[in-house]
């Protein structure tokens, strides 16, 4: 038998019992730690506890908050979003502050038959969802306003949009000319 990558291991005469070797213990040091972070001091407990504070809070709030016209899976799915997420919204990878700005966005509507599984699902700030589902040219204008969108996170959008069968914001390639349908899938990365 084998220890770690070393061929030979010895035995203690008589009993079989395997000698580990002492020089196969590996060790590096701990680079970018700071002393300062540590659960074993007051101070330590204290900055980790300050650091984690408000996404504690909104996970609790979120626990606690449960939507009467919705089921036990989709309540359980949305607070694992928001650990995996670590409280960001999908789209523009920014914090969520309060529980009013998350809103949990079915990529396939449940009435198309998208159910409330966990890959169904994705966490996203209260003005993107509007964005998402407008149809009207004036709140398209009015929410890429607000949000701003850089290329990445206008591409999200509209991968999102196009999973629920609308129309993709317009978009226009590196060359400046607007998307055409053939280049729709290419850009939407489907």
């Amino acid at each position: 038998q084998r220890y770690g990558k070393y061929k030979s291991l010895r035995y203690i005469k008589g009993t079989g019992e395997p000698i580990y070797p002492i020089y196969a213990i590996q060790f590096k040091n701990p680079m970018a730690f700071s002393i300062k972070n540590c659960l074993y001091t007051p101070e330590g407990r204290e900055k980790i506890h300050d650091y984690l504070g408000n996404e504690l809070k909104l996970l609790n709030q979120l626990r606690k908050h449960y939507p009467n016209n919705q089921n036990i899976e989709y309540f359980d799915n949305r607070i694992s979003l928001y650990s995996m997420q670590n409280g960001k919204c999908y789209v523009l990878g920014k914090p969520i502050e309060t529980t009013a700005e998350i809103h949990c966005h079915h990529k396939k509507a449940r009435k198309d038959g998208g159910t409330d599984e966990f890959r169904n699902l994705v966490l996203i700030h209260e003005d993107v969802h509007k964005l998402i589902h407008a149809t009207q040219e004036e709140t398209l204008e009015k929410y890429l306003g607000i949000l701003n969108l850089n290329s990445e996170q206008r591409r999200k959008t509209n991968r999102l949009r196009f999973t629920l069968g609308l129309s993709i914001i317009k978009e226009y390639d590196k060359e400046g000319q607007k998307l055409t349908l053939e280049k729709v899938e290419n850009y939407l990365d489907i």
